[in-house]
């Protein structure tokens, strides 16, 4: 025969012990969740990655041929990206050749630059803050090819990452 007083008092102490492992679990649980919850911003990167994609697809090899280019409405079709994946960028490339610029190739919604210039201005607060566009803008040599012609010049690659979901 079963002894039933022996078997109600380690049912108390299991709950016990469960209660304890609950109580650990939930503190360090909530620990790391303060921890892990901090926001990282990464749309400045993805525009230094979106625009060395750009500069590789416009001009490989150090070329930049604006023949070829001209012919395009959207730069983000010449390089391959889908409507529904740029929706939340903006791209520019101006070639200049002797400081005169010889052509210029824009993609996405050119809304982008003031919002860009309200936060450059100073009027953002810290609410805001965290939904900065991501900005990247550089200056490379290339040689452009312009109606035949292949000259020394500048490509200067301005892009703009918008807040996205």
């Amino acid at each position: 025969m079963i002894n039933k007083r022996g078997q109600v008092g380690s049912s108390v102490v299991t709950m016990y012990r469960v209660l304890v492992i609950i109580f650990i679990s939930v503190i360090v649980l909530g620990i790391s969740s303060l921890v892990y919850s901090h926001y990282i911003n990464v749309k400045d990167s993805e525009a230094v990655i979106l625009a060395r994609q750009m500069v590789e697809c416009v001009a490989p090899l150090g070329i930049l041929d604006l023949d070829s280019l001209s012919k395009e409405k959207n730069i983000f079709t010449y390089c391959g990206f889908e409507d529904f994946e740029v929706e939340r960028f903006f791209v520019s490339i101006l070639a200049k050749v002797d400081d005169e610029e010889v052509g210029k190739l824009i993609g996405g919604d050119e809304g982008f630059l003031w919002v860009r210039e309200i936060y450059e201005s100073g009027a953002k607060t810290d609410s805001i803050k965290r939904y900065e566009p991501g900005y990247f803008n550089a200056q490379y040599s290339v040689y452009v090819l312009d109606g035949g012609v292949e000259k020394m010049g500048d490509m200067i690659v301005e892009v703009i990452i918008n807040y996205g979901e």
